[in-house]
């Protein structure tokens, strides 16, 4: 049929095809022992990135604790040193108000020793 001068070029070829395709299953209906190739299966491929991100993230977490303790002892230093001289501060404060009554009590019993020098010595 499908050499028939009749039919259109499409037609013949469209029947040609048709043909062909029924030829193909008798051939594919003789041989059983056909399979068809076996896929091959995916393979996960990032398993080195997602142990390096685990690495990663592992060291990140050591990191991020060991940066927080140095800051905890900063933090606790500066706080001692501020309150070693905060009380150094308070002793200065401390010393110098004793200091200038001492002076002052000095100077007084010096003026009372010069009043007395003097008049002795003009009863001398």
């Amino acid at each position: 049929m499908s050499e028939i001068q009749q039919l259109p070029a499409n037609a013949q070829q469209m029947v040609a095809a048709f043909v062909g395709m029924l030829d193909d299953d008798k051939e594919a209906s003789k041989a059983p022992d056909y399979t068809a190739p076996e896929a091959n299966a995916y393979e996960f491929q990032s398993g080195s990135i997602v142990e390096l991100l685990k690495r990663l993230k592992t060291e990140f977490v050591d990191k991020q604790a060991q940066c927080e303790k140095e800051e905890m002892n900063s933090k606790h230093a500066h706080e001692m040193l501020v309150q070693e001289l905060t009380d150094s501060q308070e002793n200065a404060d401390s010393d110098i108000s004793s200091k200038t009554v001492l002076k002052q009590e000095k100077h007084e019993s010096s003026a009372f020793v010069k009043t007395q020098f003097t008049s002795t010595t003009a009863v001398k």
